[in-house]
């Protein structure tokens, strides 16, 4: 399995999973100190974001397992093929010498 794309892909989910935690951290934060409403301030603008944000981190990581399954049955198959090719060689290498 391509470990390099897997990686990238959980750092990238990671990070809209952690941007949109880090921001109700920030309004779990503002409602204990701040007792006004948040409608129309920048808070309140940024929750549609995080939604979105945490939304597409869950879609990634629910994606990643049919993802990482095709992935592995493609490089089973070249590995696959690679071996009967090398047995193809060999068996053509002795008719060759004999």
């Amino acid at each position: 399995m391509n470990s390099r794309f897997v990686k990238t892909w959980f750092i990238i989910a990671g990070s809209f999973a952690g941007l949109s935690v880090v921001y109700y951290i920030v309004r779990i934060f503002d409602n204990f100190l701040n007792s006004n409403s948040i409608e129309g301030t920048l808070l309140d603008k940024l929750n549609v974001y995080a939604l979105i944000l945490l939304g597409i981190a869950f879609i990634m990581l629910v994606a990643i397992i049919p993802l990482s399954k095709s992935i592995e049955k493609k490089n089973e198959k070249q590995e696959v093929k690679k071996v009967e090719e090398s047995t193809l060689l060999e068996k053509y290498k002795t008719k060759k010498t004999k």
